[in-house]
């Protein structure tokens, strides 16, 4: 068998074709979840009033200073909250 040219490439690739369904089938699983994730975040009202209603407290408790007015905070907050 050692005779046989490029035999261990050869059964990489043979490796792979067989594996390759399964792991697009498995990818292609959670890019389903990660799309779905996605559209409830682009979509959802409730996210939405959350980042409204965090934008206000923000302007509420930074009233007087220069970033009590704030029309916009960076999504690093939520990882402070």
């Amino acid at each position: 068998m050692m005779q046989i040219p490029g035999l261990n490439n050869r059964l990489s690739c043979l490796a792979f074709k067989l594996q390759f369904s399964y792991e697009f089938l498995d990818f292609n699983k959670h890019s389903e979840s990660l799309k779905k994730a996605m559209i409830l975040i682009r979509d959802g009202a409730e996210l939405k009033q959350l980042i409204v209603i965090m934008l206000k407290i923000g302007n509420y408790l930074n009233f007087g200073t220069k970033k009590g007015s704030a029309s916009s905070f960076t999504l690093d907050l939520f990882t402070r909250l």
